[in-house]
């Protein structure tokens, strides 16, 4: 069985197809607002979307380790807090316990009611990748 593939846009990977239009205005915005040229704006672009998905991980997992730590289910809160550290060290924050306001307020905002683990969708960028090269799927 091979590695699941992500969508891609222009030869970056996103998370969901839906997310090109998005991407493609961001792009516009800094080529022609920020008068960069148009390999810079989509690079600008890209990098902008990723941030804000590891933002969205960042906060639903800070939200998940706080309900499974109220409810007392310690293994839930490990799952959510390793998630959440490397959400947070992608976002090239190290203080775990006082997230940057952006990551706050997406956890406020956020409708998720989480007590169970659940996986958020931008933990793909803050994942660790398999080694390329490495035969995946063997039985040898």
């Amino acid at each position: 069985m091979g590695q699941k593939v992500a969508p891609q846009w222009k030869g970056r990977e996103i998370l969901d197809p839906e997310d090109e239009k998005d991407l493609e205005v961001r792009s516009a915005i800094h080529e022609f607002s920020s008068k960069l040229p148009r390999h810079e704006a989509e690079e600008k672009a890209h990098n902008d979307y990723k941030r804000d998905k590891v933002i969205e991980s960042a906060a639903h997992h800070l939200k998940g380790l706080k309900a499974a730590h109220a409810v007392g289910d310690i293994e839930t809160a490990r799952k959510h807090g390793i998630c959440y550290k490397l959400a947070m060290d992608e976002l090239g924050h190290k203080d775990l316990l006082s997230p940057p306001d952006e990551v706050t307020d997406k956890a406020k905002n956020s409708g998720d009611e989480i007590h169970h683990f659940k996986s958020h969708k931008a933990d793909y960028f803050t994942l660790p990748k398999e080694a390329e090269g490495e035969n995946q799927g063997s039985t040898d």
